[in-house]
């Protein structure tokens, strides 16, 4: 039966998840990554060459895919963003319209959720929205999700995870779940600003760019968050770059990626002709500053990527660069504002949430508030967080701007999977769960 170690407890209060063997993980996912087939050549091709071979290998890993999972039944998870269009984009050209469903879960009137509706319209996909505004947060449901969908009990963000199975649960059984994981960030979006040259720094960059509940800080003090990485690449750093082995390894392994027992997600960002392609180009074409990721994808489905995304703030992927860069100035200027101005916060918030309110939610008194009372309350009564002041995280939430919502989230998903794991226990006559 799964026990938490003091390092995982640990892990999970800073990292958000329960972090295993990260060397094996990586090269389960990377093992048929090969960026020598490339050698020079992406040093010396022109950018239109890089372009045509990204779109070649893009389509290459989504007929792979499709031959890995088939299928009759296939479902989209559709966001606002490049990834899941991208991958709905690349399924139309082997798939009819009607052996595919997209689904998108938030609040109606965000980027998100609305987005979606859109894209499903002009391709002639049936879509199936679900308004996050009406989850029941009833805890005998929740633990009943948890302890049926996953084999650990300890699952990264398990709240999040709850709204996504009641938007799937009606129509994604016997379906394959398409996700856009590992899109944008086997593009480089995870990416210093410039090359960690050694495992040490690619080790404090990690550190510093996964932790969940940044600034604040769950773990004990004296808990080192390097002490679960590896002390060295466990690939070549000229096959794949420091910083993507431990991304992928990592992050994608034990916060992502994780298997549901009730569906089959699938992605093609994870085949080894595209990663071949995308890890062999030069750190300049992947960094956030000039990823050539989403200039292939726009380029590969032109049609679909000159309609408005939320990640370049209702603008297309073709909209010249200073445009995009002047409503990003105005995003944050009026994010400012709706923070000064309550009468402006009602329509700037909305647009740009995602998914959830969680720190509305909590600030007012509602089923979500309670159960998370309930559930932080539990923890603190196990004496396994006693470093942590929770009765003050618990009073911090009165504002929906609050900074706790996101610690007080992560420590209900722990709380939970206590609890899941007690019920195991118990069902199998063993004893109550502990440390």
């Amino acid at each position: 039966m799964y026990k938490l170690s003091y390092h995982d407890i640990q892990s999970y209060l800073f990292y958000g998840a329960v972090y295993g063997d990260i060397a094996a993980a990586g090269r389960m996912v990377l093992g048929g990554c090969d960026t020598t087939i490339y050698g020079s050549w992406v040093q010396t091709a022109t950018t239109r060459q890089l372009i045509d071979e990204g779109v070649r290998c893009l389509r290459q890993a989504a007929r792979d895919a499709l031959d890995s999972f088939p299928s009759t039944n296939h479902v989209v998870s559709l966001s606002g963003g490049f990834d899941s269009r991208a991958i709905l984009a690349a399924l139309l050209e082997h798939l009819a319209p009607g052996n595919l469903t997209t689904i998108t879960f938030g609040i109606p009137g965000t980027f998100d959720y609305e987005l979606p509706i859109q894209i499903a319209r002009i391709t002639g996909v049936p879509h199936h929205s679900f308004d996050a505004r009406n989850v029941k947060w009833d805890l005998g449901n929740v633990i009943q999700f948890a302890t049926r969908e996953f084999e650990s009990p300890f699952v990264p963000n398990l709240i999040d995870r709850y709204i996504n199975y009641l938007a799937m649960r009606d129509v994604a059984r016997d379906a394959v779940v398409w996700e856009g994981t590992l899109g944008d960030n086997s593009g480089g979006s995870h990416l210093p600003r410039t090359p960690s040259r050694t495992w040490d720094s690619a080790r404090i960059y990690f550190v510093q760019r996964n932790h969940e509940t940044k600034p604040m800080i769950l773990s004990e003090r004296t808990w080192d968050p390097k002490s679960l990485l590896p002390d060295g690449p466990f690939l070549s750093p000229d096959a794949v770059s420091m910083d993507d082995q431990l991304d992928v390894g990592g992050r994608e392994s034990f916060r992502i990626r994780i298997p549901w027992r009730s569906y089959r997600k699938a992605t093609i960002f994870d085949r080894p002709v595209w990663l071949s392609f995308i890890y062999s180009l030069p750190f300049h074409l992947r960094s956030s500053r000039n990823p050539l990721y989403r200039r292939i994808v726009a380029e590969a489905f032109p049609s679909l990527f000159k309609l408005p995304l939320q990640t370049n703030f209702g603008l297309g992927a073709f909209a010249p660069r200073p445009v995009v860069f002047l409503s990003r100035v105005q995003h944050r200027v009026r994010k400012e504002m709706a923070k000064r101005i309550p009468r402006l916060r009602s329509s700037f918030h909305v647009a740009h949430l995602q998914k959830f309110d969680y720190a509305a939610a909590l600030a007012r008194d509602t089923d979500y508030s309670a159960l998370v009372h309930d559930l932080v309350r539990g923890l603190a009564a196990r004496r396994v967080v006693d470093h942590l002041d929770i009765e003050e995280l618990w009073l911090g939430r009165s504002s929906i701007e609050a900074s706790t919502a996101r610690p007080l989230r992560l420590l209900s998903s722990l709380e939970l999977g206590f609890r899941v794991s007690e019920l195991r226990r118990a069902a199998m006559g063993g004893s109550k769960a502990t440390t």
